[in-house]
């Protein structure tokens, strides 16, 4: 089906995306490539699940507005734990990605 293939099409090239302007500011893969493949295919299984959950969530609430909000709902909660989970000592924050986490004064905080 044409609108599950531009799904996994367009989760793949956010993936690519993402990964190129990570590899840009600093981040590096520790393991293997088999390991990098690995998580990356988690993270595309991830995405469409997700893809799914927001299309149910979509067909419940009564309009577009109303799903914005459930979907910040869900999403900014997410974001904020992830910024505390920065460990400035780990080894996947170097350069520019622990420039970054420094000026976010919530994942700043978590790293004091």
């Amino acid at each position: 089906d044409r609108a599950h293939a531009s799904d996994v099409v367009n989760n793949v090239i956010v993936l690519i995306v993402m990964s190129v302007t990570g590899l840009f500011v600093g981040w590096r893969i520790c393991g293997s490539f088999g390991d990098a493949a690995l998580g990356c295919l988690i993270l595309l299984i991830f995405a469409y699940a997700i893809s799914w959950v927001m299309a149910w969530v979509g067909l419940l609430v009564p309009s577009v507005e109303v799903f914005n909000q459930a979907f910040l709902v869900v999403i900014f909660p997410l974001t904020v734990l992830v910024g505390y989970s920065l460990d400035g000592d780990a080894a996947f924050v170097d350069g520019g990605v622990a420039t970054l986490a420094e000026q976010d004064q919530l994942a700043s905080k978590s790293l004091m």
